[in-house]
């Protein structure tokens, strides 16, 4: 009976410290992936109707194109599409 107290004790020791390391130096990596601090900190449209006890994570990629290619629209639709939880095409201008 005191080496199951034991272990139950080393074991809940150990998930602490696992989740400590999670909390402090993993989960601000995954929350902020690949986004610099202007791109963390900024106001985006439509932030003021999502809730205040929300989670707020800001990830990040980098895309190759040319410059003379505009890929703002696609991406604001595809932005939007995310938010809103559905696709509706019929405002896509194609």
């Amino acid at each position: 009976m005191k080496s199951i107290k034991l272990f139950i004790k080393y074991m809940l020791v150990f998930y602490i410290v696992i989740a400590s390391i999670y909390w402090i130096l993993i989960r601000p990596q995954h929350i902020s992936w690949g986004a610099t601090a202007s791109e963390i900190n900024r106001k985006i449209p439509g932030a003021e109707l999502i809730s205040s006890n929300s989670v707020f994570s800001t990830r990040a990629i980098n895309i190759n194109a040319a410059k003379e290619k505009n890929i703002g629209p696609g991406l604001q639709r595809i932005y939007v599409t995310l938010l809103s939880g559905f696709i509706d095409t019929s405002q896509w201008k194609h």
